[in-house]
C-alpha cells in the first residue's frame, strides 16, 4: 500500500484557484493570438466549477463582460474582434468588411442589453423581495435570451462559417450560460421562466451550437490541408481552433443544472496539442503524432548526445500511468543512442516551459532545460553554453494567460516530447495538455467547504485494457465535443469454441474522504446496441468484488461510428450505488463488459465509454 497520505483539503484545493484574468496576447511558438477564450472557460474547470445556488456561476455573465468587452463597448478591443483577426491570420483569408462591421454592430447591442441584464440582477440581488424587482429581471432575461437567438445568425454568415468560428464559439458560450442561469433563477424565484420549455430549448441550443462547431472545423480542416502540405500552417489551425473551439464546446455537456446539480471537479479536457515544431516542420503531411492511447503522466526523458560534437542524436520519453504504484514506462527511442547519455525523472511537480539551446552552425540541439512549476530545472545537455553567440535560444511553451502567469498558473504542462525525420537536425515537437488534467484519480465526496461535489473521470485515464476472447478494447480519437479520446469496445460474431468473450476497462482511483463515502455512479456512452441480462452486459467491480450492473441501451445503428453526433451520446446511472474506502490508492474500479458469443448479433457490437461520474449521496 502507498502510504502517502492524502490531505482532503489540500487535495480538494488543487487547480481550484483559477480566477478570470485580463486578456493579453500570448505567443503559441510565432503564433500570437489572445488568451481571453480560455479565461472565459477558466473558471468552470476547477474544483467548484458548477456551483448549484444563486451566486458563483450564476454571476458568471457578470463576470465575463470585462473580459470580453475589457474597454467597454465604445471600443474594438474585444474579444469577438480580437479572434476573428487571430481565424483570418491562422487561414490567410479575410473577413468582408461588410461582414465584420454587421458583426460589430450586432455585438455592440448584445453588450448594452448583457449590461442592462447585469445592472438588473445587480439591483435584484440587493432587493430580493421586491416585485418590482424581480419583475424587471424577468423582462431584461427575456429581451437579453431573445438578442442572443437573433444575434447567432451575424456568427455564421454563408461563405465565412469557419473565419467567423471561434466567434460563434463564444457567443454560443454565453448563449449556454444565460439559459443555465435562467434555470438556476427559477430554483429561487417562483415562475422566473417557463421551466421545462427552457430547458428543452437548452437541450435544443446545446446541441445546435455543438453540431454548428464541429462541422465548420472540420471542413476547415479539410479546406486547409487541401490548399497546403505546409504541416506549420496545419498544426497552427488544429490548435488554435481546438483552443478556441472544441475546448469551449467541449464543456456544454457540464452546463446542465440538473445533471450538475453540485460543485464539480472537471477534467474533460484531455486532448493535446502541439506548439510549433523546432527546426524543419516534418516532411510528411500525413503524419500522426498524436496517438490513441491512454492517457500518461511525463516523468523523465533520457538524452542521448554524439560523442565528438556533443549535439542531441535521440531520446527516450518516460511515463506513470494513473496508478501511481506502478513502475515508470519507457517510452519508444526518438533518433539514436549513444554512450553519452543524461537520465533524469522529474518530480511529481509538472513541466510548463522547454528552453532549447541550438548550435547555429550544426543546426542541433546540443542543451534541454525543463522548467516545473518548483522552480526547478532539469538540465539535459553535456556541454556548457559559454559563447552565446554560437547558439540560438528558444524558449518553448504553451501558455494562454499573461506572460507573468506563465509559471504561477499555466494553462498547459508538457505532455510529451517527439522527433520526426531521419537526422537530429530534423524536426521536434511538444505536446501539451491542459493544466486541469491531474496525474491521478482522485475520488472526492466533499470540498474544503464541506460541500458535496462530483468528480468525473474520463475512461482515458484508465491504466489498463484487457481483452478476452474476440472483445477489443482500445483508445481512439473522440469526436470533436468529448474533450479527447475515448474508449471502444468492439466485438464480432466469429464460430469459435469460446464460452466468453469479455474485456476489462481498469481505473484505479485514490479516495479523498475521511469515512466511508456511497456514490451514485453515471456513465457518458454511446453504443449501437442493447444491454440484455442474460448474455450481453457490462458490471462495475471493485478489486475484483461485483458491485453494480451499467445496463446502457443503444444510441446509434450501424457499425460506423466515426461521425457520432452529441446525441448519440448519453448518460446512465448504474443500478446500485456504491461504498468507497476512505483514504486510500488501494482502491481498483473495473469496468468490464461480457458476451455470450452463441447470442451475437451478426454485425460488431460497439460501445463507446467517454468519461465516469461519481456523484455522493447526501
Amino acid at each position: 500500500m502507498n502510504n502517502k497520505k492524502i490531505e482532503q483539503n489540500k487535495i480538494v484545493e488543487y487547480n481550484s484557484n483559477l480566477d478570470i484574468q485580463p486578456r493579453e496576447l500570448n505567443t503559441l511558438n510565432g503564433l500570437v493570438f489572445t488568451g481571453a477564450t480560455v479565461s472565459i472557460i477558466l473558471p468552470l474547470i476547477g474544483t467548484t466549477a458548477v456551483v448549484p445556488v444563486v451566486g458563483g456561476v450564476i454571476g458568471i455573465i457578470a463576470a465575463l463582460l470585462p473580459v470580453i468587452w475589457p474597454a467597454g463597448t465604445s471600443s474594438n478591443d474585444n474579444l469577438f474582434d480580437a479572434v476573428m483577426k487571430d481565424t483570418e491570420m491562422i487561414m490567410d483569408e479575410k473577413i468582408s468588411e461588410y461582414v465584420v462591421n454587421d458583426a460589430m454592430t450586432r455585438l455592440e447591442s448584445l453588450y448594452n442589453i448583457l449590461d442592462y441584464y447585469r445592472l438588473s440582477k445587480d439591483f435584484w440581488e440587493k432587493n430580493k423581495d421586491d416585485p418590482l424587482a424581480i419583475a424587471e429581471l424577468k423582462e431584461r432575461f427575456s429581451k437579453l435570451h431573445s438578442q442572443f437567438i437573433e444575434s447567432m445568425a451575424y456568427f455564421k454568415r454563408a461563405n465565412y462559417e469557419v473565419l467567423l468560428l471561434p466567434a460563434y464559439a463564444n457567443a454560443a458560450n454565453l448563449h449556454l450560460l444565460l439559459l443555465r442561469e435562467g434555470l438556476l433563477l427559477n430554483k429561487v424565484i417562483d415562475n422566473f421562466i417557463t421551466e421545462g420549455l427552457h430547458y428543452e430549448e437548452f437541450k435544443t441550443k446545446r446541441s445546435t451550437y455543438i453540431a454548428h462547431c464541429s462541422t465548420w472545423y472540420n471542413k476547415g480542416l479539410e479546406n486547409i490541408k487541401n490548399k497546403t502540405r505546409d504541416f506549420n500552417k496545419i498544426n497552427k489551425y488544429d490548435a488554435y481552433m481546438n483552443l478556441s473551439v472544441l475546448d469551449i464546446i467541449s464543456l456544454f455537456l457540464s452546463y446542465d443544472p440538473y445533471q450538475y446539480d453540485k460543485a464539480t471537479k472537471l477534467q474533460t479536457l484531455t486532448r493535446t496539442v502541439f506548439s510549433d515544431p523546432l527546426q524543419r516542420a516534418p516532411r510528411d503531411l500525413y503524419i500522426s503524432p498524436k496517438e490513441e492511447t491512454l492517457f500518461k503522466n511525463l516523468k523523465g526523458l533520457r538524452a542521448f548526445f554524439a560523442e565528438g560534437d556533443l549535439v542531441l542524436t535521440g531520446f527516450r520519453n518516460y511515463f506513470r500511468n494513473t496508478y501511481i504504484n506502478d513502475q515508470i514506462i519507457e517510452g519508444d527511442l526518438f533518433g539514436y543512442t549513444t554512450n553519452n547519455e543524461r537520465y533524469k525523472l522529474f518530480t511529481d511537480s509538472k513541466i510548463y516551459k522547454v528552453t532549447v539551446f541550438i548550435d547555429n552552425v550544426a543546426l542541433a540541439i546540443v542543451k534541454l532545460i525543463f522548467h516545473d512549476t518548483d522552480n526547478k530545472e532539469w538540465d539535459f545537455s553535456k556541454t556548457d553554453i559559454t559563447d552565446i553567440n554560437k547558439y540560438r535560444k528558444e524558449e518553448v511553451y504553451l501558455n494562454l494567460l499573461s506572460n507573468n502567469e506563465i509559471q504561477k498558473e499555466p494553462s498547459h504542462y508538457l505532455y510529451k516530447m517527439h522527433h520526426y525525420g531521419d537526422n537530429y537536425n530534423d524536426s521536434y515537437l511538444f505536446q501539451w495538455i491542459h493544466q486541469s488534467i491531474s496525474p491521478e484519480n482522485y475520488l472526492f465526496d466533499k470540498d474544503k467547504d464541506d460541500n458535496y461535489i462530483i468528480t468525473q473521470i474520463p475512461a482515458i485515464k484508465a491504466s489498463e485494457l484487457s481483452n478476452l476472447g474476440e472483445l477489443s478494447l482500445q483508445a481512439i480519437k473522440g469526436p470533436r465535443f468529448t474533450g479527447g479520446n475515448v474508449i471502444l469496445s468492439s466485438v464480432s460474431k466469429i464460430d469459435n469454441n469460446d464460452p466468453l468473450y469479455g474485456g476489462t476497462i481498469k481505473i484505479p482511483l485514490l479516495t479523498a474522504f475521511n469515512n466511508t463515502s456511497k456514490f451514485k455512479i453515471r456513465i457518458y456512452y454511446a453504443a449501437n446496441h442493447n444491454y440484455n441480462h442474460d448474455y450481453i452486459g457490462a458490471l462495475l467491480t471493485i478489486n475484483s468484488q461485483h458491485v453494480a450492473n451499467f445496463k446502457f441501451k443503444q444510441t446509434f445503428s450501424g457499425e460506423d461510428y466515426s461521425n457520432l453526433s452529441y446525441n448519440n451520446y448519453q448518460f446512465d446511472y448504474l443500478v446500485q450505488t456504491v461504498a468507497f474506502p476512505q483514504n486510500t490508492s488501494d482502491v481498483t474500479l473495473n469496468l468490464q463488459f461480457f458476451y455470450d458469443p452463441k447470442f451475437l448479433n451478426d454485425y460488431k457490437q460497439i460501445v463507446i465509454i467517454d468519461k465516469i461520474e461519481f456523484i455522493p449521496e447526501n
